[in-house]
């Protein structure tokens, strides 16, 4: 039997893991986010409580039973996998720190700013954030920066701490490592995140995606929901198309109350407990 073929029935076999109709709350940059304490009937927006992408918000997501988390990587001078969302660390610690530049010893000792009740906290390597996390049903991991090389030690570090690939999907902007990834990982599941506001012809823009699609071998799509565009009959479109499509950024319950009914399958969030609280509350009504 072709490589082809075992690449095909692994796909399949790891998409039927994910129950139908599931809805994942994925966090990003772990749980860094609340609701204020408000009327539930008020549209209401999170609250940064938290420094994200750190050890804390991890621990929420764990301890909350979050079913889906989002990784972003990136890998140092000295070619270490370590956690931020940004490639350099001036926003998140006030030094200017660029990732790439930088060898790790020098950045694991440098304290993030601090976010509520939360300081001296240090950025984390991928394998510290998997020791937290790897219980989580879903990752999306995201290639902020890539190479074949890093790719490969990534899904090291998640073999090691017992992470089976069926519970990946490499999420990304990141072309290049998506199409890395087609060629060196084609039973891992890819989704391409998508960014428009308001292309000329929105139409042309959807046969763009189909395109993508084919020549990535793409499992489906996560689109921001800030765009007017985004609506829950795209939803529902893409859907119907086969596509796995999820939404960011979902940080404020109106999201919720837009979209949670249009067949989407996650929302990327900072506030993933308060947003399944919020549509549990919701439902039992």
């Amino acid at each position: 039997m072709t490589k082809t073929f075992f690449a095909g029935m692994i796909l399949f076999f790891a998409t039927t893991m994910l129950s139908a109709g599931d809805l994942y709350y994925i966090a990003h940059r772990g749980e860094y986010m609340t609701l204020p304490a408000e009327p539930a009937s008020k549209s209401r927006r999170g609250i940064i409580d938290a420094p994200e992408g750190t050890r804390p918000a991890f621990e929420r997501v764990r301890d909350k039973q979050i079913n889906a988390v989002k990784l972003d990587v990136q890998y140092t001078a000295d070619n270490v996998i370590v956690i931020s969302h940004d490639t350099n660390l001036q926003r998140t610690t006030g030094r200017d720190l660029p990732i790439a530049k930088t060898r790790y010893e020098a950045l694991k000792d440098v304290p993030f700013l601090k976010v509520g009740d939360f300081d001296e906290e240090r950025i984390l390597t991928l394998d510290e954030a998997l020791a937290i996390v790897k219980d989580c049903p879903l990752f999306y991991l995201d290639f902020k920066t890539y190479s074949p090389e890093m790719m490969e030690a990534a899904f090291k570090t998640f073999a090691t701490h017992g992470v089976p690939r069926e519970k990946i999907i490499i999420a990304t902007f990141n072309r290049n490592a998506l199409k890395g990834a087609m060629l060196s990982h084609p039973d891992v599941r890819r989704v391409l995140h998508v960014s428009y506001k308001e292309p000329e012809n929105f139409e042309a823009f959807k046969v763009q995606m189909r395109k993508w699609k084919a020549e990535m071998g793409l499992y489906g799509f996560n689109i921001p929901m800030s765009s007017p565009l985004t609506t829950p009959e795209l939803v529902r479109e893409l859907k119907a198309e086969g596509n796995w499509v999820t939404l960011w950024f979902g940080h404020s319950t109106d999201v919720a109350d837009r979209f949670h009914d249009s067949d989407v399958d996650g929302f990327v969030t900072g506030m993933p407990s308060a947003l399944r609280a919020y549509l549990e509350s919701k439902s039992e009504k």
